[in-house]
């Protein structure tokens, strides 16, 4: 008698499974993915990537020059003595506030820079979904099991035409 409860009551369970797993299966709702391993590597992310890199250079040099200036206004500001050594230090916490100056902004263009291009990703994707009727995206290196409809190449395409 136990064993037929527990079979009735496995059953039912499995019944109610079904029927919720058929339920959600019966809208309209397509789904995507996107290999964002391929996306990052491509020339298109790869272009955007030295664009910002080039700017960086620049801005890296400069800090880096300041970085210098404030290392030697610091070392002679050790080795001063009397009256020359309050004006020394005075220049040392000058180089040391314009170099922290340089690298707060340094860090904020890169983070804006980063920003945008997660932003220009996220737009693509969005667009392409739309185009495409897609209610779900998902990363393809995420997804465990499914079919979807992998949207990279359309993806790319909407970046490349964006960049122009």
């Amino acid at each position: 008698m136990k064993n037929i409860k527990r079979i009735g009551l496995v059953g039912v369970i499995v019944l109610a499974g079904s029927l919720l797993l058929t339920s959600c299966h019966q809208g309209n709702d397509k789904a995507g993915t996107v290999d964002m391993m391929q996306l990052m590597q491509s020339p298109v992310i790869k272009t955007l990537s030295q664009s910002m890199m080039t700017q960086d250079q620049a801005s890296q040099t400069e800090l880096k020059s300041a970085y210098e200036t404030m290392q030697q206004t610091s070392a002679e500001a050790q080795k001063a003595k009397g009256a020359a050594k309050k004006n020394a230090e005075k220049e040392a916490e000058s180089a040391k506030t314009k170099f922290t100056g340089l690298m707060n902004s340094f860090q904020q263009t890169q983070k804006a820079q980063q920003e945008q291009l997660k932003n220009d990703i996220s737009s693509a994707i969005a667009t392409v979904a739309k185009a495409q009727d897609l209610s779900h995206v998902y990363i393809k290196q995420v997804v465990l099991y499914g079919n979807d409809q992998d949207i990279t190449q359309d993806v790319l395409n909407e970046l490349k035409k964006s960049q122009k």
